[in-house]
């Protein structure tokens, strides 16, 4: 992270943290044994990315909430990130 802070700033630096992040969370889920918890992730996912549905409803709701002059990536990460965190809870 910091080779990325040095070269390119703080935006390369921020999302190579969230690459790390990303990286520790699939290990983790790589920890977890294969008949519980993985394989309801993996259902859960699937089930997910599989479903048209979804794609459209962020495909159709999301542009309309990026504002101007800000990276479409990271807002559209926000987004998606609000979005999850509303449906954990």
């Amino acid at each position: 992270m910091l080779r990325s802070a040095v070269t390119g700033g703080r935006r390369p630096a921020f999302f190579t943290a969230i690459g790390i992040c990303l990286g520790a969370l699939t290990w983790g889920t790589a920890a977890v044994p294969p008949q519980t918890a993985r394989a309801a992730l993996t259902r859960g996912a699937l089930t997910n990315l599989l479903n048209p549905k979804v794609g459209a409803f962020y495909l159709a709701v999301l542009p309309q909430f990026i504002p101007d002059g800000t990276s479409h990536l990271a807002a559209g990460l926000l987004l998606a990130s609000v979005h999850v965190a509303e449906s954990m809870l």
